[in-house]
């Protein structure tokens, strides 16, 4: 895996924090939370209602994208 180490703001080869990371996801992954929230609007739903999730794609598998699945959808299942 590569990253983009001027989107931290930081030269290659600069060790970066957790926290740095943490920060650069929430940024990334702003409009992913938007568009989830946009979903359940436009559904009509509320997130407690959904009982199953299928996540597609290797950023799905981030602990960052899991703390914010877990934390929007606490009761839904993980399908295959």
């Amino acid at each position: 895996t590569t990253l983009d180490h001027t989107a931290l703001g930081h030269e290659p080869g600069t060790i970066v924090t957790q926290d740095a990371m943490n920060a650069l996801f929430a940024r990334l992954l702003a409009p992913v939370a938007d568009t989830m929230d946009a979903c359940l609007t436009r559904a009509g739903v509320t997130a407690d209602r959904i009982g199953a999730l299928i996540l597609t794609g290797g950023s799905t598998a981030l602990p960052f994208f899991q703390h914010l699945r877990q934390t929007r959808f606490p009761h839904a299942q993980l399908l295959d």
